[in-house]
C-alpha cells in the first residue's frame, strides 16, 4: 500500500519488507520479490476502479463533472489523456482529480475520433450525460469542434455545458502568439528564469524591482 499511495519504486519492497523483519514483524516468507508488486498491481487496480465506479454513480448532493482531455505523443506513440475533476463530498478534499484512462489514439485525430475515445472511457466508468457540466480544452480541440461532437455523443444542448480553453494554454505558454503580445511579457520572463535558475534568487529580485 505504502509503494502504491506514495509513488515509490518496486525496489523500496524488499528494503521494506526487511525493516519490518528486523523490527520483529511477521512477514512470512512468501511474496518478498520487488516483483510482487507488479504482480499484485492489477488486483489493486481492480478494486480501486470498483470503489471509483460505485462513487461516481452513486446519488450525491454534488454531481457535478468537469472534463478535461489533451494529446501526448512519446516515441510515436500518440495517448489522450482523458481526465475529470468531480466533487468528493465530505472528504478532505473537495475536489477530487480522477483518471478516465490514456487510450493510445489509433482511429485518427479529428474531433469525432477524439470525442469518442473520450466516451468510450467515461463509459468504463458509467458516467451519464446528466453529470457532464463542463470540459476544459486546448485550442487544437477547439479547431476541432469537440463541443459539437461531445453535446451530439451525449444528447446534449448548445448551452447544456459550459467549454473552457484552457487557461495555462491560453495565458501564453505554450501559445507562442500570445507570447509575443507585450501585456504577457511578464509570463514569458518569468518562464524564462524558472528554466535558467537560480530561481528563488531571481524571482526575488524580480518582485522587489
Amino acid at each position: 500500500m505504502k509503494l502504491f499511495v506514495k509513488g515509490r519504486p518496486y525496489t523500496d519492497f524488499e528494503d521494506d519488507v526487511l525493516n519490518l523483519k528486523q523490527a520483529g514483524a511477521k512477514v512470512g516468507h512468501m511474496n518478498h520479490s520487488r516483483k510482487f508488486p507488479a504482480a499484485f498491481r492489477p488486483c489493486v487496480y481492480g478494486v480501486v476502479k470498483t470503489s471509483l465506479k460505485s462513487f461516481l454513480t452513486k446519488k450525491l448532493p454534488q454531481t457535478a463533472m468537469a472534463l478535461s482531455a489533451d494529446k501526448a505523443t512519446y516515441k510515436h506513440c500518440s495517448r489522450q489523456f482523458i481526465g475529470g475533476v468531480t466533487i468528493s463530498h465530505g472528504t478532505q478534499n473537495f475536489l477530487e482529480i480522477v483518471s478516465f484512462g490514456q487510450p493510445i489514439v489509433k482511429e485518427g485525430s479529428d474531433g469525432l475520433a477524439l470525442c469518442k475515445k473520450m466516451k468510450n472511457g467515461l463509459d468504463d466508468f458509467n458516467i451519464a450525460a446528466c453529470q457532464i457540466e463542463s470540459a476544459v480544452l486546448d485550442g487544437v480541440y477547439f479547431h476541432c469542434n469537440v463541443q459539437k461532437h461531445i453535446n451530439a455523443l451525449y444528447g446534449l444542448g448548445d448551452g447544456d455545458n459550459l467549454y473552457s480553453y484552457d487557461t495555462l494554454h491560453k495565458s501564453g505558454l505554450v501559445d507562442t502568439h500570445m507570447c509575443k503580445k507585450k501585456e504577457f511579457s511578464w509570463v514569458v520572463e518569468i518562464t524564462q528564469i524558472c528554466h535558467q535558475g537560480p530561481v528563488v534568487q531571481k524571482l526575488v529580485s524580480l518582485t522587489l524591482s
